[in-house]
């Protein structure tokens, strides 16, 4: 059959997210559904089979058809939130020139001597912060890494003074959140982590199980308990010792604000449990 360059729309199913490219081949209605990072990332998640290909255009030229490509795949295209495209259209590659092919073997280097133009710097950078993260490509790499024993990139190697000093004032500028049980100011990064649902005071509330409450009225220890505006018991500590420990702050701060009825963390207020009546 004869040679013919398509230029053919793939379209997800599931969520209908389209990718376009140019493919050659002597069989225009093949299985080919491109070879982009994002098209082949969503065939991997949901399957071949959730994709249809449909051929738009058939040129007998390369030329012609990345032309084609190029007028369809601009900057608004790429823009669009329901496309694969991760670049415009327009840049050859199903054909081999002389010089790709001496690249390829080793002879010369294709980029070397060469320079990405601000625009291009700015399109890879766009394309990569619209490219989710995956984690099986990250594990297949670092399985690829594993195997054939290389190291980390980083092992042995050092950040300099001034990489230090620029993500330090990068990390500055990030505005901090308040985790809502304890109240810290905390980086967006990983406040989820520590803070929120897996704050250490959502899993200490409410500490004293009824076995710990039996040993605390056979000891000295009493149980601390505090208080919010509204007059609600909101945690509950064995001891003031296990209080500051949970509040990160000294235990003396807690003996103090249950004396003075001062407010912790400008919050609650310190009582003893059998003291305290609601």
């Amino acid at each position: 059959m004869q040679l013919v360059y398509t230029v053919y729309q793939i379209t997800n199913t599931v969520n209908k997210k389209i990718y376009i490219g140019v493919h050659k081949t002597t069989n225009p209605h093949d299985r080919y559904l491109g070879s982009g990072l994002a098209i082949k990332d969503a065939i991997a998640k949901y399957g071949r089979a959730a994709f249809i290909k449909e051929v738009l255009y058939i040129f007998e030229t390369q030329e012609e058809a990345y032309a084609k490509e190029k007028e369809i795949v601009n900057e608004d295209f790429v823009a669009r939130n329901d496309t694969y495209n991760m670049v415009g259209g327009g840049s050859i590659s199903v054909d081999w020139t002389e010089e790709r092919k001496q690249a390829r073997r080793g002879s010369i280097g294709y980029f070397r001597g060469r320079k990405h133009t601000e625009e291009t710097k700015k399109r890879i950078s766009e394309a990569g912060k619209k490219r989710p993260p995956n984690p099986e490509r990250i594990a297949k790499s670092v399985r690829t890494r594993l195997s054939r024993g290389l190291p980390s990139f980083w092992k042995g190697k050092q950040q300099t003074v001034e990489s230090n000093r620029k993500r330090s004032q990068s990390h500055l500028k990030v505005e901090k959140i308040e985790c809502p049980h304890c109240h810290k100011q905390c980086d967006p990064g990983n406040a989820k982590l520590w803070h929120f649902d897996n704050c250490k005071l959502v899993k200490l509330r409410n500490i004293v199980t009824p076995e710990t409450r039996a040993k605390l009225s056979a000891s000295k220890s009493r149980a601390i308990v505090l208080v919010d505006e509204s007059g609600v018991i909101c945690y509950t500590f064995p001891n003031s010792r296990v209080a500051a420990e949970v509040m990160n702050c000294v235990r003396s701060n807690i003996i103090h604000h249950r004396r003075t009825g001062g407010k912790l963390l400008d919050k609650y207020t310190v009582h003893y449990e059998d003291e305290y009546v609601q």
